[in-house]
């Protein structure tokens, strides 16, 4: 799929009617004039020609997270090789934005032959078999809109309470070596966790990482050294423990154009000639040194070590290929993290969209009550050697689920 949306890439902005402008990087609502070339294009005989050519058959994974436009090319390659589709409507979490999403009895039903269902759980066979019956039955509860009941099942209950989120967590990490991932409903609610956390666990960020953009913004924006300063520890506050407050007299005085004098100070003085040097002499060079200043703040933890980090890259890139803004760098670096992968950390807080498709060896599942029913099966079925769930009753009820096959 992601080879023929290439080709239609390069279709597209060969044709400025589909929008008025050429397509070279699509972002956010330049994708459906992609997917609309893409099709235009696999109705000609030469692409048509070089698939047959080039391919015995396709298969297609994933295919919940199809929208109607995207499935309209599969449509159009079945129409040259046979195709395969492989796809879980309880694991459907996207939101389309404006996208109308697969209907499985309208789009896929009347033209794909139905193979039996998968009902073996291999993920969990050789680590936690009884873990894994248990979730084949709270699939089937959840699909018809049953109870699943926590009172009796492989793995842990919380009663939900102010500490119960941080007992669950660390109750989970002190009790193995693996890898936990700790799910939460709201993107904006993971740092407050890892925060309350002390660092052991990492949020994880999203690809377009909007915090990372505002700060380049900023940087971007300002207008002398002392304001790319205060920029710098407020995005420091994000994402370490005890930073903001240890260092709040310092960032009032450079909000106000003072330098402030380092000459009494003990174990913040270096921290702060580096933050006087970036005020008096901006650059990307003594930007980059107050950001390495910043990771040697006295028993400051770092809980949001991709943002940070990511940071520190668009910092380095930037003065590396004297790029227009720091805006376009941060961009770049993100979009080499998007093409290139990253790696999950062994303790990280995350939402269901972010972790889907990823293994742990635990989860912790911390909004039970807020999860829609295709949300919590996604977070209950991460780790493949225990969960945790915290609710605020043992006996859970969610809505039928509807879009899917009979």
């Amino acid at each position: 799929m992601a080879t023929i949306a290439g080709l239609g890439l390069r279709y597209a902005s060969s044709f400025r009617s589909l929008s008025g402008l050429r397509i070279e990087s699509p972002t956010g609502d330049e994708w459906p004039h992609v997917y609309e070339a893409t099709v235009r294009l696999l109705r000609h005989r030469a692409p048509q020609e070089v698939l047959a050519q080039s391919y015995s058959g396709v298969y297609v994974d994933e295919y919940q997270d199809c929208n109607v436009l995207q499935h309209e090319i599969t449509m159009a390659i079945a129409e040259v090789l046979p195709c395969r589709l492989l796809g879980d409507y309880m694991q459907g979490i996207f939101d389309f934005r404006g996208q109308s999403p697969i209907v499985w009895e309208r789009d896929v039903a009347p033209h794909f032959a139905r193979l039996e269902d998968l009902s073996t759980p291999h993920r969990w066979l050789g680590s936690n078999a009884d873990l894994g019956s248990w979730l084949t039955d709270a699939r089937q509860q959840l699909l018809s809109g049953g109870e699943i009941d926590l009172r009796r099942f492989p793995g842990s209950w919380f009663p939900q309470d102010p500490s119960s989120a941080v007992a669950a967590c660390r109750n989970t990490a002190e009790s193995t070596d693996g890898s936990v991932v700790v799910i939460r409903k709201w993107r904006r609610h993971c740092p407050e966790l890892a925060s309350r956390l002390g660092g052991d666990f990492g949020a994880m960020e999203e690809l377009d990482c909007e915090a990372l953009m505002e700060f380049a913004d900023e940087l971007d924006q300002a207008t002398s050294g002392h304001r790319w300063v205060v920029a710098l520890l407020d995005f420091a506050s994000k994402c370490f423990t005890v930073t903001g407050s240890r260092l709040a007299s310092f960032r009032s005085q450079y909000d106000l154009g003072v330098i402030p004098n380092a000459s009494r100070l003990g174990s913040n003085r270096p921290i702060v000639e580096s933050l006087n040097s970036l005020a008096s002499k901006p650059s990307a060079s003594t930007l980059i040194n107050a950001a390495r200043a910043l990771d040697r703040v006295p028993k400051a933890r770092l809980y949001r070590r991709e943002l940070w980090n990511e940071m520190k890259t668009t910092l380095r890139t930037y003065q590396g290929i004297e790029s227009p803004t720091f805006r376009e760098t941060a961009w770049q670096v993100r979009d080499r993290s998007r093409r290139n992968g990253r790696p999950a950390e062994e303790r990280v807080v995350s939402t269901t969209l972010l972790v889907k498709g990823l293994e742990f060896d635990h989860s912790v599942v911390v909004d039970t009550d807020r999860l829609s029913a295709k949300e919590l099966y996604v977070a209950m079925t991460r780790g493949r050697q225990g969960l945790a769930v915290v609710s605020e009753s043992p006996v859970i009820r969610k809505d039928r689920v509807t879009n899917v096959l009979d």
